[in-house]
């Protein structure tokens, strides 16, 4: 229990020290009046405390108010109201001198003010004052002026609503240890941790921590601060054991995670471990000054800790926040327990929250996440909470509530909850706010029926609001509707309730069953209810009509359909009960089935779904804005440069040079020529870099934008080092301050502007370095999305609309931009790396189109031809075979070719879609069957898969184009063939022809089976196209050490029984003589960009900012095309060509694709092979003719579709191209179905 120690149950504490089994009581009883209406306060973070019969809530900024029945409340202090004779802090200035010596007022973040956090009260009837007496009231503050730079310190006084003066400051953090001043932020204040105005030097001396600092966690190696390890010091919250002899804090916010100190009763002061070692007890590690750690770490979310003890159970229940704290931010709360003051707490799943510093939206039970009822209001980001038991046993959770309304901001008020314990004493959380309403024992005739449904997710942080679903509990028991299962309800034993439980999703959901007053003010039945699977689930009874149920659909809709988008849209053409028609004001640009083209201008379409439930219908529409063609702000390839200005490209819309700072230099490299090189001392930070304009990103808007680059990274950087941050620099400063964006060469994409989103892969360090590879990372109002050579890699799906609104701090006021430094958290630059090419757009792009970014600008290392080795035989590693699945339905089998010396032993495969959800299990996943030679299989679900009518599809359009083909070939073959007959005087009649006619077409037809058979593979070849669904990151694991990417490793086609033979390495064949090396194909000249308003046929009109209802769609000539740096783009309407390269870049080697053909005997061979190199000039001489000659010229050229990208619009798709725009699949049909009628004719002419 926490905050239920009232003033009268610490006195009590006294006399019950000597009792051994003493508890705490509860505080008194609350009436169970139900409230008509709710008076409404401000007040975040807002933490508990009883007094003389009121109730206070202590928040952060130096608020507080109060209330009699934790209903209405009455406001005491606003946000730093009164801060020269505060009614709470007094003076707070002088007051809390000591503590803003570190942190808290006048510097950092908090220039011009305060930055006083998230206070906690508690009564202690053992504090001695100067004068004798014993017992206090204690509060105990936060003062922060960085992220990591805050302390947290107490204050004292005699009562509970004021008086407070200062008592000391117990645990600081942000200091280091570089052995040279330190600043962070916005500031002059030296961090290293001997200054006198830190307590280390003393408590070192008097021997209360461990004096060898050379030790000590909390420092890097090069003694900055290690924030992954050590807490930020704020958010305390004070809590009584079981007991009564211990007193503990609980702290922390990101960065380390939650620590626990226990607190001297006497003096306030915190009692130190001293030593670094391990709790023998919870099993986990204990800092020498920090104390225990409890959960989170390595910067993972999690904050606001509280924790109260219940007599009634003998647990302590745990919470804390996660996610960013404003409206979109995903604020939402936890819940552990644990039978130890000091852990482990576990949640409901069985998961210790000492891990949580991993995935931690893994571990603990979510209580709440952004909801709303139809007809009711929608709410967002509720958290940071305190928590109350009473003497009668009532529970009841405290928080801050955000709102939908976007009309209301960031503005928020104290919401209060009632609390019940389900069967396995669990709390759950009421559906509707508190109203001292009574709970009771219910009939089956009171609960069935049909229910609002909101199951709050495991999202960490996911700002979006939760799809709110409608089921039926029936009287049989079962749950129908778009959740299915099964449910029970009992009375519960010694609790005037009654318990629900239900099966449903893989999981068991337990809780009760609540009538209450809903938001409308009429009463409802509702059921709460959390599962083993850590989600919580909500139910509201109610009336359904084909009106309603229609409504509903509408408002789900709202949360599919997009303000704004660049890519293709799914739109449901069934959803719930309804059935959905889609029309569309413009085709063009955003169609009826959801196909997005490509605009000449921004352009705002409207679509309206007529939704139908049974007899019902209505109209729902929906304003989508389309964006136009993205365009290039900056670009630099490092061609041009003038000293230390670096030009930028000539597509770049903003022609400003970057500058290189210190001794940054351009150089040679033998395998991208021009490139940027970066070298820097350990420690260097904002020495040797490229900076680049500082007005990059003033005209963002919420098309978002993409900072891609070529990097080869030395290993010896650091992985938090920036490859790319753009921060703002205030006037005189030399360290930026949010907003924020940045990619570090972890390849973490971060923003941090109003709110926050971070994509963090899970990549190893050692896969990114030492090679040259394409970095890009992409930023939208729906998050971050990052890849890695064309391949997404991760994708953190987030509602960020705030950090593009322009206002505070948006993104757009970013002004200090830097290629390989970026030192907002204090990190070091580059030390040893090379970059080229590096562009930022005014778009975040689609996935096809930095696919194409990357084929366009890949450059391989030419080298001189050598004579081959023979290859050193492989260790070979033998694996048992594994049994593999049967089949089942609704799942596919996929395989993977490993490594067994890096995989020897288990061997599992893990996957997350686009939401972070797991697809396999939780980590590490799914066995997978060893079925021989390192190849693995594994069923998966199918619809992690892309829709195999697509490969259905595109097998039919190849075979319709190459018989098409075959037959113009066929045709003038025999024209030809004739003639030379004629001239040889050996004319064939016309029987004869007709025969040889099927001759020829049965050749063509076996070659057909071959091509099918060649191309087969291209369908799903890793290479070229992952076989999962866009979103989706697939990793396989040993369950330990090794964890790897592999989701383009993959395929849907089983080995052969050669290539699963056991105990052979694969050797390749050495050929005789080596082969010359393949001359790059001259590329072609490349598509000029558009001048920004200027109309013309190479590009859009406007850029991303400028809108139009009513804008004109570009024409649709197949030259009519939008520049995306290196690759030309179609507009809306356009004929999808093939995509141009820049003269400087050499396009990726295409995939050749071979097949054998046997003839019946050695003449026919030779004479077929002459025949092959004669077509095969001519087909060279014919592919050079096609850059110059008119489409329908061409009698012989045909186009074939790739395999589409989902997410990507239908005029931004391009098919495969080689350097001189030619694609090399048509190229390889062509070649062999001409190469089957010549060898048809031989054939003939053979045997004539």
């Amino acid at each position: 229990m926490k905050k239920l120690a009232k003033k009268a149950v610490a006195l009590s504490m006294v006399a019950a020290m000597a009792t051994p089994a003493f508890q705490l009581s509860g505080v008194g009883s609350i009436d169970a009046n139900a409230a008509e209406k709710i008076d409404r306060v401000m007040v975040h973070d807002p933490s508990i405390f009883e007094y003389n019969n009121e109730y206070y809530v202590f928040g952060s900024h130096i608020a507080t108010a109060k209330s009699s029945d934790l209903v209405n409340w009455t406001q005491v202090s606003t946000d730093y109201q009164s801060v020269g004779n505060n009614p709470i802090y007094g003076n707070v200035k002088e007051n809390l001198a000591e503590s803003f010596k570190w942190a808290g007022y006048d510097d950092g973040d908090c220039k011009g003010g305060y930055a006083v956090w998230a206070p906690d009260v508690i009564y202690n009837p053992n504090y001695v004052w100067a004068d004798g007496h014993k017992g206090a009231y204690m509060l105990y503050y936060s003062a922060s002026s960085t992220w990591r730079r805050s302390c947290i310190g107490y204050m004292v006084s005699d009562r509970a609503d004021g008086g407070y003066s200062y008592g000391g400051t117990v645990v600081y953090s942000g200091f280091t240890n570089t052995g040279k001043v330190n600043y962070d932020g916005n500031s002059t204040r030296d961090t290293t941790y001997t200054n006198d105005y830190l307590p280390f030097n003393k408590l070192i001396e008097e021997g209360k921590i461990d004096g060898d600092v050379s030790t000590w966690k909390c420092f890097n190696s090069n003694g900055s601060w290690n924030n992954n390890y050590a807490p930020n010091a704020i958010d305390p919250t004070l809590f009584y054991d079981a007991t009564g002899e211990h007193l503990y804090m609980v702290y922390g916010s990101w960065s380390g995670g939650l620590f626990i100190l226990e607190i001297d009763q006497k003096t306030g002061e915190a009692i130190y471990p001293g030593k670094d070692g391990v709790d023998a007890t919870s099993g986990n590690f204990v800092d020498r000054y920090f104390g225990t750690h409890i959960a989170g770490g390595n910067h993972q979310s999690g904050e606001g800790p509280y924790i109260e003890y219940d007599k009634n159970t003998g647990y302590y229940y745990m919470y804390e926040t996660y996610g960013g704290l404003t409206t979109t931010g995903g604020y939402n709360m936890r819940l552990f327990r644990s039978k130890n003051p000091l852990g482990p707490y576990e949640d409901a799943s069985g998961k210790n929250a000492a891990g949580s510093g991993k995935n931690c939206y893994q571990y603990g039970t979510k209580l709440i996440g952004n909801y709303q009822f139809y007809g009711q209001p929608g709410y967002r980001a509720a958290g940071h909470n305190s928590a109350l038991i009473t003497d009668d046993g009532k529970y009841y959770l405290i928080y801050h509530q955000r709102f939908l309304d976007s009309s209301r901001g960031e503005g928020h008020e104290v919401r209060v909850h009632q609390q019940f314990l389900n069967e396995d004493d669990w709390l759950v959380t009421a559906v509707y706010e508190n109203r001292n309403e009574q709970i009771q024992k219910y009939t089956m005739d009171d609960v069935v029926g049909t229910y609002e449904y909101v199951n709050h997710g495991n999202g960490e942080k996911d700002g979006s609001m939760i799809s709110t679903q409608s089921v039926e509990l029936n009287a049989d028991g079962t749950v129908t509707g778009d959740v299915t299962g099964t449910w029970s309800m009992a009375d519960a034993t010694g609790r005037d309730y009654t318990y629900v439980t239900i099966n449903a999703d893989n999981a068991t959901y337990k809780g009760v069953f609540f009538k209450q007053t809903n938001d409308n003010g009429e009463k409802t039945m509702t059921f709460t209810a959390n599962g083993n699977n850590n989600l919580a689930i909500w139910g509201s009874k109610y009336e359904e009509t084909d009106e309603t149920a229609a409504g509903k659909v509408i408002e789900q809709l709202k949360d599919i359909i997009p303000e704004s988008t660049r890519e293709n849209i799914q739109l449901p053409t069934e959803l719930g009960k309804a059935k959905i028609e889609w029309s569309s004001d413009n085709q063009t640009v955003l169609s009826a089935d959801g196909k997005v083209g490509t605009p000449s201008s921004d352009t705002e379409v409207t679509l309206t779904g007529k939704v139908t439930v049974n007899s019902y219908s209505t109209d729902a529409t929906f304003k989508v804005l389309v964006y136009d063609a993205p365009k290039v702000i900056v670009g630099y390839d490092f061609d041009s440069v003038d000293g230390d200005a670096v030009s930028a490209t000539s597509a770049s819309t903003k022609d400003s040079a970057a500058t290189l700072k210190g001794d940054a230099k351009v150089v040679t490299d033998e395998e991208r020529g021009q490139v940027l090189k970066l070298e820097n001392e350990a420690g260097n930070k904002q020495v040797n870099y490229l900076s680049l304009p500082s007005d990059v990103f003033s005209n963002v808007d919420k098309a978002g934008y993409t900072v891609s680059m070529w990097v080869n990274i030395d290993s010896s950087t650091w992985e938090h080092s920036a490859l790319f941050e753009a921060d703002w620099l205030a006037d005189g400063a030399s360290t930026g301050t949010y907003p924020m964006t940045r990619i570090g060469a972890n390849l973490i994409g971060r923003i941090n502007a109003n709110d926050y989103s971070d994509a963090v892969p899970g990549l190893s360090y050692s896969d990114l370095t030492n090679k040259w590879q394409l970095v890009t990372y992409t930023v939208a109002p729906n998050g971050i999305k990052v890849y890695l050579n064309g391949n997404e890699i991760v994708y953190d799906k987030k509602d960020i609309s705030n950090c593009f609104s322009g206002q505070g701090a948006a993104i757009q006021n970013a002004n200090h931009v830097m290629v390989g430094a970026g030192d907002i958290w204090t990190d070091e630059d580059v030390r040893n790396a090379m970059f080229d090419d590096v562009r930022i757009y005014d778009t975040a792009l689609t996935g096809s189109e930095i696919k194409d970014i990357y084929e366009s600008t890949y450059k391989e290392k030419e080298e001189e031809p050598e004579e081959p080795e023979q290859p050193e035989q492989p260790e070979v590693v033998e694996k048992a075979i594994d049994e593999e699945e049967p089949e089942v339905e609704g799942q596919t089998k996929v395989y993977v070719k490993l490594d067994n010396t890096e995989f020897p032993s288990d061997t599992f495969v893990y996957a997350v879609d686009e939401e972070q959800k797991d697809l396999l299990g939780e980590y590490p996943g799914k066995k997978m069957a060893h079925i021989g030679n390192g190849w693995y299989s594994v069923n998966v679900p199918s619809t992690m898969l892309y829709d195999e009518k697509l490969n259905d599809t595109e097998e039919s359009d190849v075979k319709e184009v190459l018989e098409e083909s075959e037959k113009k070939i066929i045709d003038e073959d025999i024209t030809e063939s004739d003639d030379e007959t004629n001239d040889a005087d050996e004319i064939q009649d016309d029987s004869e022809a007709g025969d040889t006619v099927e001759e020829i077409e049965g050749i063509v037809t076996t070659l057909l089976k071959s091509i099918k058979s060649a191309f087969a593979p291209l369908q799903v070849s890793a290479a070229e196209h992952d076989i999962f669904n866009n979103g989706i990151v697939v990793r396989v694991n040993d369950g330990k050490d090794v964890d790897k990417i592999a989701t383009a490793l993959f395929t849907a086609t089983r080995p052969s029984a050669e290539e699963l033979k056991q105990g052979e390495a694969d050797t390749p064949e050495v050929p005789d003589t080596p082969s010359e090396p393949s001359t790059p194909s001259k590329p072609s000249t490349p598509s000029t960009p558009s001048t920004p308003g200027t109309s013309n046929n190479s590009g859009s009109t406007s850029g991303s900012s400028n809108s139009s209802s009513g804008a004109a769609v570009a024409p649709a000539p197949a030259a009519n095309t939008a520049t995306i740096v290196d690759a030309a783009v179609p507009t809306a309407g356009a004929v999808t060509k093939t995509a141009s390269t820049d003269a400087k870049k050499t396009t990726k080697s295409s995939t050749k694709v071979t097949k054998t053909v046997t003839v019946e005997d050695e003449a026919e061979a030779e004479e077929t092979e002459e025949s092959e190199e004669a077509v095969e000039d001519n087909s060279a001489e014919e592919t050079q003719e096609t850059e110059t000659q008119d489409l329908e010229s061409q009698e012989t050229e045909t186009t074939i579709t790739t395999i589409e990208d989902e997410e990507t619009p239908e005029a931004v798709e391009e098919t495969s191209v080689t350097a001189n725009g030619v694609n090399p699949i048509a190229v390889v049909v062509i070649v062999i179905a001409i190469v089957a009628a010549v060898t048809g004719v031989v054939i003939v002419r053979k045997r004539g």
